[in-house]
């Protein structure tokens, strides 16, 4: 995850995240994400990506 822009106690934020597809992590299948976090104006603070192994 990397900041890109503040936010503040009184703003109202979200998590949310969009599947992208399986990759090959350390020869194992994993399921990629795209994550944000968005304030009330829906503007993004926060950007990364995620994965996990399937089963």
């Amino acid at each position: 995850m990397k900041f890109i822009r503040p936010f503040y106690v009184e703003d109202e934020v979200t998590a949310r995240g969009a599947i992208l597809g399986p990759v090959e992590h350390r020869g194992q299948r994993h399921m990629q994400s795209e994550v944000w976090v968005q304030n009330q104006d829906g503007r993004k603070t926060a950007v990364g990506w995620a994965h996990a192994p399937l089963a």
